[in-house]
């Protein structure tokens, strides 16, 4: 027996007479492949980890939240309703509405979500609503 690895970076064992295109691999030591063994099969996140991996998910997911509830009123995505708050125009109550909203939504968020134990889809159904 010995050890190999492809083209992809996977390791195998096998006996010399199984391999018909030696091209396609590499020979490796015993420990090279212990090493392609080892990165292949990492340990599991760690709780900071899965807590970053999480915060990570929900930011996300708000976000298109408050994107995709903006695009239902017509504008391309919650920073261009909100960029309407700052001047006099058609839509500067409906644009200090989205600001304010979003402005509570990340707050929200930011205060409940290291805390909160469901689904990021329960986590969306939580948050505060928008009133234009």
């Amino acid at each position: 027996m010995k050890f190999y690895k492809n083209e992809y970076n996977e390791g195998f064992v096998l006996p010399d007479s199984t391999l018909e295109n030696m091209d396609k691999f590499i020979e490796i030591s015993e420990s090279d492949f212990n090493k392609l063994v080892e990165l292949s099969n990492p340990p599991p996140p760690t709780d900071e980890e899965l807590k970053y991996i999480k915060l990570n998910q929900f930011e996300k997911e708000v976000q298109n939240h408050l994107d995709t509830t903006a695009k239902s009123k017509g504008y391309e995505s919650i920073l261009s309703a909100c960029t309407y708050a700052g001047y006099t125009n058609p839509f500067q109550t409906e644009g200090q509405a989205f600001t304010e909203w979003r402005g509570n939504v990340w707050a929200y968020c930011y205060t409940q979500i290291d805390i909160f134990t469901g689904t990021v889809e329960e986590f969306i159904a939580t948050l505060p609503k928008f009133e234009d």
